[in-house]
């Protein structure tokens, strides 16, 4: 008896635009479907296949020219779900946000960012990554195609609409079958950016954990901070109460502030979030100590 004889290979659908994306989803609304875009999550997936699981309909997007896309002007950058991250970086080195970049840089080696979709990346379910954190607090936004029978809508929201209060990703729940087509990039300066991250958020994701910071500075402090903490197991930590602690926080910060801020932001992470592991609150703290030491730096220099 073959090995998986109970399981079929599965049907793999290649459309050439968005109109025949969306009729392919229309057409088989009664199936499950999975959507592969550069597959690297799939890859890194334990028995993905063969397995029950990939018995459905897999629509790759690789034939659709229109994900692949830039777009530029002095305001913002319009990029192609398809586009890589590896690509992204080369084109934005010198006109993205400092903490994009590193975001980009800490996801992967440059072999396998040449094949992860910047859309991928923000469609991943039941893992919270590093880079779209950063995405979202960069008020990035992401333009959606939700299909129709014989036609389909497009629509711009902010990123952080694809999750819940948590992180979960949740668009395919209020839009099914939705895809993300294009990703708006604004092009912004910061006095001050920070971003860290530690573990492997794919890998082992219960010990991964990461934080980002951008804001206007002054010699009175912090103007208009933001800062969000992924958790890759749980979700994020984003909120006007951690960037209230942040722009009411003296500057140049004492051991005795930043254990203050550490305290907050733990409390808010428990309270929202749940309890994380003993390593990520470690990292966690040291990343916070890091952060206010640069913080204090930059302020000392102006």
């Amino acid at each position: 008896m073959p090995l998986y004889t109970e399981l079929r290979s599965p049907n793999v659908h290649e459309p050439k635009t968005i109109g025949e994306y969306a009729d392919t989803v229309i057409n088989y609304s009664g199936s499950a479907t999975s959507i592969w875009a550069g597959g690297t999550y799939i890859m890194s997936r334990p028995d993905f296949y063969p397995s029950a699981a990939t018995n459905v309909e897999i629509i790759n997007l690789k034939d659709i020219e229109e994900l692949y896309r830039i777009q530029r002007n002095d305001r913002f950058s319009e990029i192609g779900a398809m586009v890589s991250l590896n690509d992204i970086a080369l084109l934005g080195n010198n006109i993205f946000p400092r903490s994009l970049i590193q975001a980009i840089e800490s996801t992967a080696c440059r072999m396998m960012r040449e094949r992860i979709s910047i859309g991928g990346t923000l469609c991943l379910k039941g893992l919270n990554s590093p880079l779209s954190s950063v995405l979202v607090l960069l008020d990035t936004a992401v333009e959606v195609v939700i299909p129709k029978r014989r036609n389909f809508t497009r629509r711009w929201m902010h990123v952080s609409r694809l999750y819940d209060k948590n992180g979960k990703f949740i668009l395919n729940t209020v839009f099914p079958n939705a895809l993300v087509s294009k990703i708006r990039i604004i092009i912004q300066d910061f006095d001050f950016e920070y971003f860290s991250t530690a573990g492997k958020p794919v890998c082992n994701p219960d010990e991964a954990v990461s934080l980002a910071v951008v804001s206007k500075l002054d010699q009175n402090g912090l103007t208009s901070p933001r800062a969000i903490i992924t958790i890759p197991s749980m979700g994020y930590a984003y909120s006007k109460d951690i960037d209230t602690l942040l722009e009411s926080m003296p500057l140049p910060a004492n051991e005795n502030s930043t254990k203050e801020l550490f305290k907050n932001i733990m409390a808010y992470i428990s309270d929202n979030l749940g309890p994380i592991t003993p390593i990520q609150e470690a990292r966690l703290n040291g990343m916070m100590k890091d952060m206010v030491l640069s913080l204090n730096q930059n302020i000392l220099s102006l």
